[in-house]
């Protein structure tokens, strides 16, 4: 029986985790409207705070930190970003007689 509450409680807080990536995404990169903007999972006590720092790049902005914290879950996730480079662009392999 406690596999199983370990089992109901481990997918629960997955889940509950998911739904915060992506509203994290909905936020990163930022647009001026949602910048001011607070937000809450499940419920308003369920508040959501996201602070991102962003780095220059050669190439555009990056988020290079940041701090997701969930006080009503007790969970806060620290994300750090360094020595970005961009991945060259992939081919299609070319087909055989081609």
């Amino acid at each position: 029986m406690k596999k199983k509450i370990i089992a109901k409680k481990k997918e629960e807080l997955s889940d509950y985790m998911k739904q915060a990536v992506e509203l994290v995404h909905e936020y990163v990169p930022p647009s001026p409207q949602r910048i001011q903007a607070g937000t809450y999972l499940e419920s308003a006590k369920d508040s959501i705070t996201l602070d991102a720092r962003f780095a220059a790049l050669n190439d555009g902005v990056n988020v290079a930190n940041a701090v997701l914290v969930a006080a009503e879950k007790k969970i806060q996730v620290v994300i750090q970003n360094s020595d970005y480079r961009r991945i060259a662009a992939a081919t299609a392999p070319s087909k055989p007689g081609q």
